[in-house]
């Protein structure tokens, strides 16, 4: 009798344990086919499907946001000509209308943001309140753009970046520096200034070309001026380039010395353009939008355009996108600690 009851209580457990592997096995099984599902789902996701897309450009048109976002809808239109691609500027609010419209908008890929990391800037000195990480990063526009010159009056007694610097430092407040607000040049000068230790009165002279007007007029020491204009105007012997924002020293001018050289702190601050979608973008529809433009590096069209603005298209995948963001992020926000914000 007792080796029946050991017989049967030892088959009862070998047959528990077969219904639990059998259990797990199913689970596993189950498992996989439904992450293999998702996969399948994910891979699925297509873009565009909706016959219209607008590409919201927070800025006015004419200038080089315009341009790269017309660039960019060209060729999307080239790609998909079942489609229309059709540009809207609206720079109101110093663009903040735009953002908000696109942050706050369906995420189904039908209205996306064309702006760079100045909606960042914007941000760092109170002028916005989120971030460019509060969207749906789709990928960074251009790979290369030639930096800024710093630049002083043809009469500047300044011959040398450091000329500059030890007038700043033994006389506080005394140098001047012509910038616009919320943009790539007021961060520069933040750099410059956290790089430097140099008290340096800023002067709101607006927009470039207003910029240029008061260095002629010597109302300003110095400020960061554009490859283009700044190589003219020092032709032209109206200018004189003492150094370049660039982490190293052009081919084209390997006269002309980095900032970095003397100032290994200092960091540049590119007016970066990215494509931005709503919050909340589902990670595959994310997906598909960056990758509907990978190949338009290869493309003589876009090549020739951004060539003309001295720049270089770049494609990125989201990873690469996401960490360039997050180190002109830095950037930014150091500049703009040293500006006081």
């Amino acid at each position: 009798m007792k080796r029946f009851v050991s017989y049967a209580l030892s088959l009862m457990m070998l047959l528990t344990l077969f219904a639990c592997g059998n259990q797990t096995s199913q689970s596993s099984s189950s498992a996989a086919a439904s992450s293999s599902q998702e996969s399948a789902s994910a891979e699925a996701v297509e873009w565009p499907t909706a016959k219209n897309i607008t590409l919201l450009c927070a800025a006015s048109a004419g200038g080089n946001t315009d341009a790269q976002c017309r660039i960019f809808a060209d060729y999307m239109n080239r790609t998909y000509p079942d489609h229309n691609f059709v540009v809207e500027n609206d720079g109101a609010g110093g663009g903040v209308v735009a953002f908000e419209k696109v942050r706050n908008a369906e995420p189904d890929g039908t209205l996306l943001l064309f702006y760079h990391n100045g909606l960042d800037i914007m941000r760092a000195i109170g002028r916005y309140e989120y971030s460019m990480s509060d969207f749906t990063l789709l990928g960074q526009m251009v790979d290369q753009q030639n930096a800024y010159f710093l630049v002083v009056p043809a009469a500047s007694p300044y011959q040398t970046v450091e000329d500059l610097v030890n007038d700043a430092l033994a006389n506080p407040g005394k140098v001047t520096f012509g910038v616009q607000l919320a943009a790539s040049r007021q961060m520069l000068i933040g750099s410059f200034l956290a790089a430097t230790g140099a008290d340096i009165t800023n002067i709101d002279t607006g927009a470039e070309a207003d910029t240029i007007t008061q260095l002629l007029g010597n109302n300003v020491d110095f400020s960061f001026i554009t490859y283009n204009n700044s190589k003219n105007y020092a032709e032209a012997g109206d200018l004189r380039i003492l150094a370049y924002c660039g982490d190293e020293r052009l081919e084209s001018d390997p006269d002309i010395p980095t900032i970095k050289e003397f100032y290994p702190d200092f960091e540049n601050c590119f007016n970066i353009p990215f494509l931005l979608g709503p919050t909340g973008m589902d990670p595959a529809l994310a997906e598909a939008i960056n990758a509907s433009f990978k190949d338009m590096g290869n493309d003589e069209a876009v090549q020739t355009a951004y060539g003309n603005m001295q720049q270089t298209f770049g494609w990125f995948d989201l990873e690469t996108t996401q960490k360039q963001f997050e180190e002109q992020l830095e950037v930014i926000e150091v500049a703009a600690k040293a500006l006081g914000y």
